[in-house]
């Protein structure tokens, strides 16, 4: 047996291990990347902490904890209920209107956040008390909004995105012009579903959705339906990098939420920024520990290895894509999508280049793909996240979310074989 197989099953291995131990990933990652190198002798231990240290010294990485702080700074405002309201002033009394409203207003705020399971917890907040009052069963509320928030990870300032870039060494604000249309696609989706499935099983009819006036709606909602705009047109023109326009949307829902809405006071401002610490932190704490992972599974020439298996096997490109497919959603449902990223994207990425796809095109397939790990017991945050607040059963929760999954099933093979759908605006 070769020094790769065996180096292989010992590093996967240990991972389960303490998977199954219940450890949390950041630990489960650093632990399993430590005992290999140390039994292996791959490398001196002490060279570990140095990767570590490396690799969180990335300007490009500095955008992610300010998109978290932005994203704590705009739910702790009332940009999301300026948003309900706008998007409830144009589809309010459409049949199944609020269940649209939830669906694009977390398209939107997802614009602003970066963050589906943050989405989640605003969105369910806001929309789960109306929508209860209309006639929609909290299980069919908090599955949808969580099944539309995980849009969060394809649209700017998505993090997923960010990490993919910096993993595959591709530009960020392509990437983020890359993931507008297959977010848009799947937000009208997840919208036509909502609205049949309110009509055929009757949610919504109790009473007419009260709704203000479109234009007091709209300027209600300003500031934060120009946010989004700012921070693409802002990279795409050139006008700052990623990471600057992280801390432009901060400084600039800082400035919304104090002195436009007046929703924060500066005495509110260390709470905030504690919480926001708290959230960036354990996600850097991951992106370092499973550097180092990533780093044996690159030094030992496991992608190469896997990439020649798949590609001599004899399947088609279509073939491969979908055994890709199928990969993503099963690690998915164990693992969060920062470690799925780190674990999986060295070993896929050049399977992917080898069947013609391109870098930026495998990058939002492969991010839709894990986001249907947000919805899929047993570790899909999003769900357990929209189910806890709205107040209903997890089970019954995760069984309504069969018909979103279905639909993002279907966005995801759309855009794997469409590519122009992600590419049409770089």
């Amino acid at each position: 047996m070769s020094q790769q197989v065996i180096v292989s099953f010992s590093l996967f291995g240990l991972l389960f291990l303490f998977l199954a131990g219940g450890l949390p990933i950041a630990i489960c990652l650093g632990l399993s990347a430590a005992l290999t190198l140390w039994l292996f002798d791959i490398a001196p231990i002490e060279l570990s902490t140095q990767m570590i240290m490396t690799s969180l010294d990335s300007f490009v990485l500095l955008a992610i904890p300010f998109f978290i702080l932005a994203g704590t700074i705009i739910s702790e405002s009332s940009i999301g209920s300026r948003l309900v309201d706008f998007f409830n002033a144009l589809f309010g009394r459409v049949p199944g209107g609020l269940a649209i409203t939830s669906v694009f207003t977390c398209f939107l705020f997802g614009g602003l956040t970066g963050s589906a399971a943050a989405e989640t917890a605003a969105v369910t907040s806001i929309m789960s008390g109306p929508m209860d009052r209309h006639g929609y069963p909290r299980y069919f509320t908090a599955s949808l909004i969580a099944a539309a928030s995980t849009t969060a990870n394809l649209v700017p300032p998505s993090i997923a995105l960010i990490l993919y870039g910096v993993l595959a060494k591709q530009s960020i604000s392509d990437l983020f012009l890359a993931g507008v249309v297959p977010g848009l696609v799947i937000t009208i989706l997840f919208a036509v579903g909502a609205v049949l499935l309110s009509r055929l099983r009757g949610y919504g009819s109790i009473q007419s959705v009260s709704r203000q006036p479109l234009g007091k709606a709209t300027l209600r909602a300003g500031w934060a339906l120009i946010a989004p705009v700012l921070i693409l047109g802002g990279i795409r023109l050139g006008i700052f990098t990623p990471t600057e326009s992280a801390i432009f949307v901060t400084l600039y829902a800082l400035f919304v939420a104090i002195y436009v809405y007046r929703d924060i006071t500066w005495r509110d401002v260390p709470r905030v920024f504690e919480r926001a610490a708290v959230v960036a932190t354990s996600v850097m704490f991951i992106v370092a520990t499973a550097t180092l992972f990533a780093w044996i599974i690159n030094s030992q020439g496991i992608p190469g290895v896997v990439s020649n298996l798949l590609l001599s096997s004899g399947g088609s490109d279509t073939v491969i894509l979908l055994s890709m497919l199928a990969l993503l959603i099963v690690t998915g449902m164990f693992l969060d999508a920062t470690s799925t990223l780190f674990i999986l994207l060295p070993i896929l990425l050049p399977v992917a280049l080898g069947i013609g796809m391109d870098p930026i095109h495998f990058g939002v397939f492969m991010i839709m793909a894990l986001n249907l790990g947000l919805i899929t017991p047993p570790v899909g945050i999003c769900l357990f996240v929209g189910a806890n607040i709205a107040g209903a059963p997890v089970v019954k929760v995760a069984v309504a979310a069969l018909p979103w999954m279905a639909i993002m099933i279907m966005a995801i093979l759309l855009v794997a074989f469409v590519p122009s759908l992600t590419l049409v605006l770089l």
